[in-house]
């Protein structure tokens, strides 16, 4: 679960994340806030290995669904667990693996279109 203490940056400007020293200047308060969105790994993985952050948005498939249920969500970070607040799919109580088939399809910044949020 050390991966849970993973950071990126969205750099607005540039449109494109940034990691390494930029996260650490930004956390000590040497990047202007209005410029950038720091987004904290969740410590979970899609089902290609990829981690999940807050921000990605992905695609859940119920496993063992008759029907191929399919529903696309997006990490937003809470007081108690990682969430998506319209859908109240939550993080913090299971497991999701154990659920649901879950990628990562792309981020809010990049893909708001998936989401009907441009």
């Amino acid at each position: 679960m050390q991966e849970r203490f993973l950071f990126r940056i969205w750099d607005k400007e540039s449109q494109k994340y940034h990691n390494g020293m930029e996260v650490f200047d930004y956390m000590r308060g040497l990047l202007n806030e209005d410029k950038y969105v720091m987004e904290q790994a969740t410590g979970l993985k899609d089902k290609n290995g990829k981690l999940i952050y807050e921000g990605d948005i992905f695609k859940a498939e119920v496993i063992n669904s008759f029907d191929g249920d399919e529903n696309l969500y997006k990490i937003i970070y809470g007081q108690v667990s990682w969430f998506d607040i319209e859908s109240c799919f939550a993080f913090a109580r299971y497991q999701p693996s154990d659920l649901f088939e879950i990628e990562i399809i792309g981020n809010i910044h990049e893909n708001a279109d998936l989401l009907g949020e441009e």
